[in-house]
């Protein structure tokens, strides 16, 4: 059939797989999709990216970040690579996370913290007039606030406090500058910086009421 209706069948498929629970089915499908050279480039992209969010939620974390690689390898020019970088970069943070969460880990998981990195940095550095840079930033913090809180490296805390202040500037007022002047307060308060951790926390209850970090946080 023409692209279009190929790429709607794999989406109903993939829906209704995702209904049944059957999860490597479903990915399968969106694989398909981002592979089919003859759909436009927006649409393969869209469908890694829900291939791979659906992995993530199966805790297939290694094999959601292999298609997003993957794809961003062989497109290399994609003018929303940016989306990628970011969604790889997580998926990797959220893989140490999970783990950590799950029990003792190994010092070498700081592996995929250094690995995330090196996407929020890619962006920050190559990207510079990306529009998902404060995400960027605020990620990139969220590696560093792991990393000290993990490997008790004292002068990550510093590193993670500014990339957090970096994300505060550049982001619009949103859910995420909320959340990056929480972060930044909980490593000022950890630094001691008592001062400033409370202007900073005063800021989000004032300025980001309805917010959902301060539902969950305060």
């Amino acid at each position: 059939g023409q692209p279009p209706a190929m790429a709607s069948a794999n989406n109903m498929l993939a829906g209704i797989y995702q209904r049944l629970e059957q999860s490597n089915q479903a990915a399968d499908t969106y694989d398909q999709k981002a592979l089919a050279p003859a759909l436009p480039l927006e649409t393969r992209r869209q469908a890694v990216m829900e291939e791979a969010k659906l992995l993530v939620t199966v805790n297939q974390y290694t094999n959601a970040t292999q298609r997003l690689e993957r794809f961003l390898k062989a497109n290399a020019l994609d003018p929303a690579a940016d989306q990628l970088h970011i969604q790889l970069g997580e998926t990797l943070l959220n893989q140490f996370q999970a783990a950590r969460a799950s029990g003792p880990i190994a010092l070498s998981a700081t592996n995929l913290l250094e690995q995330a990195r090196s996407h929020f940095d890619f962006i920050i550095n190559q990207m510079t007039n990306s529009s998902s840079a404060g995400q960027a930033l605020l990620d990139r913090g969220w590696t560093l606030w792991e990393e000290a809180g993990f490997t008790l490296r004292p002068e990550a805390l510093g590193e993670a406090s500014a990339a957090f202040q970096a994300a505060v500037d550049r982001l619009p007022r949103s859910e995420a500058q909320a959340a990056a002047r929480v972060k930044l307060a909980d490593c000022q308060f950890e630094q001691k910086y008592y001062p400033l951790a409370a202007t900073n926390y005063t800021a989000v209850l004032d300025g980001y009421p309805g917010a959902s970090v301060v539902r969950e946080r305060f």
